[in-house]
This record gives C-alpha cells, sequence and structure tokens, in this order.
C-alpha cells in the first residue's frame, strides 16, 4: 500500500514503537514536505512516550521553517529531560522565529550558559547565525534574561554593528574571565572575519575548549566553502 500522510500518522498512533524502530520518520517527513498537515504531528510531541516525542521533534527539526506552526509547542520541549529533544527543539526554534515570532529566538539565547555542554556549543552557534531583526527583537524584550541579561544585553548589541568594533574590543571580550563573554568574543571574531581575519585563529587558540572548537568549526567550514 502506497504510504500517505493519513496512513503514516495512523501507524505512527497504532503502533508507536515499531513506526520508531522501522525508521518510518523520513518517510512522514516527506508526507509533510508533499503539504500533508503538519500539525498532526502535534500528539506525538506531547506523547508521554520519551521515545516518540524524540522521533516527533526529529521529524518537525527537519521542516525546517515549515515547523513554524508548532513552534509554541517547541518551545514547550526545550523544558524537556532529553537532551536530544532538546537538541532538535533548539534548531527549530532558530528557524522558526521569524517574522511576528521573532521574539522566540531569545529561548535560544538562554541556552548559551546551560549546564549540559553540548546544548551550550549548539546555541552559541545557533547565535552566531541569528538575523538583525532576531537579536532586535531580544533587545526589545532583554529584561526577560534573567541570567547575566547584561552580558546579553551589551553582546547582542555588538552583533548588530560588527564592522564598527576594533580589534581590541573583540579580544577583551576572547580574554575575558566571564565563559559568556568570551563566547560572544568568539561569536564576534567570526562576524569580523572578512575584517580582521586573524581574530578567529586567536579565538581558536583559546585555553576555553568551547570557544576554541566553535572556531575552529568555523575555520574548517570556510575552508570547506
Amino acid at each position: 500500500m502506497k504510504d500517505t500522510g493519513y496512513s503514516l500518522v495512523k501507524e505512527f498512533n497504532d503502533d508507536p514503537k515499531q513506526f520508531v524502530r522501522n525508521g518510518r520518520g523520513y518517510a512522514l517527513l516527506n508526507a509533510y514536505f508533499k503539504g500533508y498537515p503538519i500539525t498532526t504531528l502535534k500528539p506525538f510531541l506531547l506523547s508521554d512516550d520519551d521515545e516518540v516525542r524524540e522521533e516527533a521533534m526529529g521529524v518537525l527539526s527537519e521542516l525546517g521553517a515549515k515547523g513554524v506552526v508548532l513552534i509554541d509547542v517547541t518551545v514547550t520541549l526545550l523544558k524537556d529531560e532529553n537532551i536530544r529533544i532538546k537538541y532538535d527543539a533548539l534548531e527549530s526554534v532558530l528557524v522558526c522565529s521569524e517574522g511576528e515570532h521573532s521574539k522566540e529566538f531569545i529561548h535560544v539565547i538562554r541556552f548559551m550558559s546551560d549546564e549540559e555542554r553540548v546544548l551550550r556549543v549548539l546555541a552559541t552557534r545557533l547565535v552566531s547565525n541569528a538575523t538583525q531583526e532576531q537579536i532586535r527583537a531580544v533587545l526589545a524584550q532583554s529584561k526577560s534574561i534573567a541570567q547575566y541579561g547584561e552580558i546579553h544585553r551589551h553582546g547582542l548589541s555588538l552583533m548588530l554593528s560588527p564592522d564598527s568594533l576594533n580589534e581590541k574590543q573583540i579580544t577583551d571580550l576572547i580574554d575575558s574571565s566571564h565563559p559568556l563573554k568570551r563566547k560572544y568574543g568568539a561569536i564576534l571574531a567570526k562576524l569580523s572575519f572578512r575584517k580582521f581575519p586573524n581574530l578567529i585563529e586567536y579565538s581558536k587558540s583559546s585555553n576555553d575548549s568551547e570557544i576554541s572548537q566553535f572556531s575552529k568549526d568555523f575555520v574548517d567550514m570556510t575552508q570547506i566553502t
């Protein structure tokens, strides 16, 4: 029988464990790309079953900006105990926080200081790719960032006009004693790469393994492209 959006959702609902084991998420993803209503994924995102939520969030994250119809649910999954779900939800929030939803980008910002290294690293990379619209949306509600709010406000403000900075302003952040300031320094080194190509190497040599890896990954990517 030919797979349809309806039959795949029914299959997922009737036997979620088997659906996951058989790797049927890819077929469901294709059905959504072909126009089947993405909102039908919502019950699985809200499931009590960890494996089902993980599979559903994995599908949603692959949908990119199309997943915006479920951004409210995605934001709630940032509080999930499953790190894989949080990881996919973070990526989804980034690409979906545009236009009227740009304010949701604030959730990504908060993860730059998460207790889980893998989520901190991801959040830093995602923030480095933020649009001006997303940055301005966060600054407009920056009082909502309870932890390290002043550091975020300063770092985000600098991200709006990285070309106006001099090398010392960026290296001072990279050399800061505060890990979050160092992250913003590395991000600014990336954003200023064309003007100050040496700064990404400076950041790469940092004793802070997170910003060193962030910078190395960026250098590797520029060499590929």
